[in-house]
Protein backbone atom coordinates (compact mmCIF):
# COMPACT_ATOMS: atom_id res chain seq x y z
CA UNK A 1 0.00 0.00 0.00
CA UNK A 2 2.77 2.27 0.81
CA UNK A 3 4.41 1.75 -2.58
CA UNK A 4 1.37 2.52 -4.26
CA UNK A 5 0.76 5.67 -2.50
CA UNK A 6 4.14 6.61 -3.34
CA UNK A 7 4.01 5.93 -6.83
CA UNK A 8 0.71 7.77 -7.08
CA UNK A 9 2.25 10.71 -5.30
CA UNK A 10 5.34 10.65 -7.83
CA UNK A 11 3.39 10.46 -11.08
CA UNK A 12 0.90 13.28 -9.80
CA UNK A 13 3.97 15.43 -8.74
CA UNK A 14 5.63 14.57 -12.53
CA UNK A 15 2.51 15.80 -13.68
CA UNK A 16 1.99 18.76 -11.82
CA UNK A 17 5.73 19.86 -13.15
CA UNK A 18 5.17 18.61 -16.67
CA UNK A 19 1.82 19.72 -18.30
CA UNK A 20 2.27 23.65 -17.78
CA UNK A 21 5.74 23.00 -19.55
CA UNK A 22 4.33 20.86 -21.91
CA UNK A 23 1.27 23.02 -22.62
CA UNK A 24 3.80 26.29 -23.17
CA UNK A 25 5.51 24.26 -25.87
CA UNK A 26 2.36 23.15 -27.34
CA UNK A 27 1.94 26.66 -27.18
CA UNK A 28 4.81 27.75 -29.00
CA UNK A 29 4.85 25.25 -31.88
CA UNK A 30 1.42 26.13 -32.25
CA UNK A 31 2.20 29.80 -32.81
CA UNK A 32 4.51 29.06 -35.11
CA UNK A 33 2.48 27.21 -36.93
CA UNK A 34 0.31 29.74 -37.13
CA UNK A 35 3.29 32.08 -38.25
CA UNK A 36 4.17 29.72 -40.83
CA UNK A 37 0.84 29.85 -42.10
CA UNK A 38 0.36 33.56 -41.87
CA UNK A 39 4.21 33.90 -43.86
CA UNK A 40 3.53 31.45 -46.88
CA UNK A 41 2.19 34.17 -49.17
CA UNK A 42 5.07 36.21 -48.38
CA UNK A 43 7.60 33.28 -48.76
CA UNK A 44 6.53 31.99 -52.37
CA UNK A 45 7.01 35.40 -53.20
CA UNK A 46 10.89 35.16 -52.35
CA UNK A 47 14.02 33.62 -53.50
CA UNK A 48 14.20 29.62 -53.10
CA UNK A 49 17.22 30.24 -51.24
CA UNK A 50 15.71 32.45 -48.30
CA UNK A 51 12.68 30.56 -47.46
CA UNK A 52 13.28 30.16 -44.02
CA UNK A 53 9.94 30.01 -42.77
CA UNK A 54 9.78 27.80 -39.65
CA UNK A 55 13.08 30.13 -38.54
CA UNK A 56 11.02 33.38 -38.81
CA UNK A 57 8.04 32.25 -37.57
CA UNK A 58 9.96 31.25 -34.29
CA UNK A 59 11.44 34.73 -34.62
CA UNK A 60 7.98 36.04 -34.73
CA UNK A 61 5.76 34.31 -31.97
CA UNK A 62 9.07 35.19 -29.40
CA UNK A 63 8.85 38.91 -30.54
CA UNK A 64 5.13 38.25 -29.64
CA UNK A 65 6.55 36.95 -26.65
CA UNK A 66 8.69 39.77 -25.67
CA UNK A 67 6.43 42.49 -26.36
CA UNK A 68 3.43 41.00 -24.60
CA UNK A 69 6.47 40.48 -21.26
CA UNK A 70 6.66 44.28 -21.96
CA UNK A 71 3.46 45.45 -22.22
CA UNK A 72 2.63 43.09 -18.90
CA UNK A 73 5.49 45.68 -17.23
CA UNK A 74 3.21 48.86 -17.62
CA UNK A 75 0.38 49.89 -15.76
CA UNK A 76 -2.30 49.11 -18.58
CA UNK A 77 -0.88 45.55 -19.24
CA UNK A 78 -1.08 44.80 -15.37
CA UNK A 79 -4.40 45.91 -14.99
CA UNK A 80 -5.44 43.69 -17.86
CA UNK A 81 -3.24 40.58 -16.34
CA UNK A 82 -4.88 41.18 -13.14
CA UNK A 83 -8.59 41.16 -14.54
CA UNK A 84 -7.76 38.09 -16.84
CA UNK A 85 -6.17 36.52 -13.46
CA UNK A 86 -9.84 37.26 -11.76
CA UNK A 87 -12.23 36.81 -14.16
CA UNK A 88 -10.65 33.18 -16.12
CA UNK A 89 -7.72 31.99 -14.96
CA UNK A 90 -8.40 31.87 -11.42
CA UNK A 91 -10.97 29.78 -12.41
CA UNK A 92 -8.66 27.01 -13.60
CA UNK A 93 -7.76 24.04 -11.06
CA UNK A 94 -4.28 24.41 -9.73
CA UNK A 95 -3.55 28.14 -11.31
CA UNK A 96 -3.02 30.06 -8.43
CA UNK A 97 -1.06 27.46 -6.94
CA UNK A 98 1.40 28.15 -9.66
CA UNK A 99 1.42 31.15 -10.33
CA UNK A 100 2.15 32.46 -6.59
CA UNK A 101 5.00 29.41 -6.88
CA UNK A 102 6.79 30.58 -10.09
CA UNK A 103 6.41 34.22 -8.39
CA UNK A 104 7.97 33.19 -4.97
CA UNK A 105 10.57 30.72 -7.03
CA UNK A 106 11.31 33.73 -8.99
CA UNK A 107 12.48 35.99 -6.34
CA UNK A 108 9.30 37.88 -5.55
CA UNK A 109 8.79 38.01 -1.99
CA UNK A 110 5.11 37.99 -0.51
CA UNK A 111 3.22 37.15 2.83
CA UNK A 112 1.56 34.40 0.68
CA UNK A 113 3.53 31.19 1.06
CA UNK A 114 5.88 31.73 3.41
CA UNK A 115 8.02 29.61 4.14
CA UNK A 116 7.45 28.03 8.04
CA UNK A 117 8.10 25.31 10.53
CA UNK A 118 5.22 24.38 11.89
CA UNK A 119 4.71 22.61 15.65
CA UNK A 120 2.66 19.91 16.17
CA UNK A 121 3.28 17.90 19.00
CA UNK A 122 6.52 17.04 19.43
CA UNK A 123 7.84 17.53 16.03
CA UNK A 124 7.76 20.30 13.60
CA UNK A 125 7.00 20.26 9.65
CA UNK A 126 8.24 22.19 7.10
CA UNK A 127 5.22 24.07 5.69
CA UNK A 128 4.10 27.26 3.52
CA UNK A 129 1.62 29.60 4.89
CA UNK A 130 -1.20 30.11 2.51
CA UNK A 131 -3.48 32.13 4.60
CA UNK A 132 -4.22 34.41 7.52
CA UNK A 133 -7.20 34.19 9.31
CA UNK A 134 -8.18 37.40 11.20
CA UNK A 135 -8.30 35.59 14.81
CA UNK A 136 -5.04 34.46 14.12
CA UNK A 137 -4.91 30.78 12.48
CA UNK A 138 -3.06 30.01 9.80
CA UNK A 139 -4.19 27.72 6.73
CA UNK A 140 -0.74 26.31 5.76
CA UNK A 141 0.00 23.47 3.07
CA UNK A 142 2.06 20.34 4.23
CA UNK A 143 3.72 19.27 1.23
CA UNK A 144 4.94 15.57 0.33
CA UNK A 145 8.24 14.36 0.19
CA UNK A 146 9.76 14.00 -1.96
CA UNK A 147 7.14 15.58 -4.12
CA UNK A 148 6.47 19.39 -2.65
CA UNK A 149 3.44 20.04 -5.17
CA UNK A 150 1.38 16.94 -3.35
CA UNK A 151 0.65 17.08 -0.10
CA UNK A 152 -2.25 18.33 2.83
CA UNK A 153 -4.11 21.52 3.35
CA UNK A 154 -4.38 22.38 7.73
CA UNK A 155 -5.58 25.48 9.82
CA UNK A 156 -3.49 25.79 12.61
CA UNK A 157 -3.33 28.16 15.54
CA UNK A 158 -1.11 31.05 14.37
CA UNK A 159 1.26 30.69 17.31
CA UNK A 160 2.07 27.20 15.77
CA UNK A 161 3.72 28.65 12.89
CA UNK A 162 6.98 30.02 12.78
CA UNK A 163 8.37 31.91 9.55
CA UNK A 164 11.89 31.24 8.57
CA UNK A 165 13.81 33.45 6.15
CA UNK A 166 14.89 30.92 4.13
CA UNK A 167 13.70 31.36 -0.09
CA UNK A 168 11.14 28.98 -0.96
CA UNK A 169 13.65 27.59 -3.44
CA UNK A 170 15.46 26.09 -0.62
CA UNK A 171 12.78 23.94 1.35
CA UNK A 172 11.33 22.91 -2.43
CA UNK A 173 15.01 21.33 -2.70
CA UNK A 174 14.66 20.43 0.70
CA UNK A 175 11.36 18.39 0.76
CA UNK A 176 12.93 16.77 -2.81
CA UNK A 177 15.42 15.40 -1.27
CA UNK A 178 14.18 13.85 1.05
CA UNK A 179 15.24 15.70 4.03
CA UNK A 180 18.79 16.83 3.32
CA UNK A 181 19.75 20.01 4.47
CA UNK A 182 16.69 20.42 6.76
CA UNK A 183 18.62 21.44 9.71
CA UNK A 184 19.88 24.64 7.33
CA UNK A 185 16.31 25.11 6.67
CA UNK A 186 14.67 24.91 9.95
CA UNK A 187 17.14 26.77 11.61
CA UNK A 188 15.93 29.83 9.07
CA UNK A 189 19.21 30.00 7.71
CA UNK A 190 20.09 30.25 3.71
CA UNK A 191 21.71 27.13 2.08
CA UNK A 192 25.41 27.03 1.63
CA UNK A 193 26.60 26.34 -1.50
CA UNK A 194 29.36 23.05 -1.20
CA UNK A 195 32.34 25.39 -2.63
CA UNK A 196 31.54 28.13 0.59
Amino acid sequence: MAILKFLWTAILGGVIVIVPIALAAAGIVKGVAIARDVLTPIADRLPETLHFRTLVALALVLAVCFAAGVLLRTAIGRAAARAADKGLFERIPGYTLYRTLSRRIGGQQGQEMAVAAVKMDDHELLAFVMERFPDGRCAIFVPSSPTPAVGSMLVVPGERVRVLDIPMKQAIGCLSQWGVGASAALSGAPARTTGA
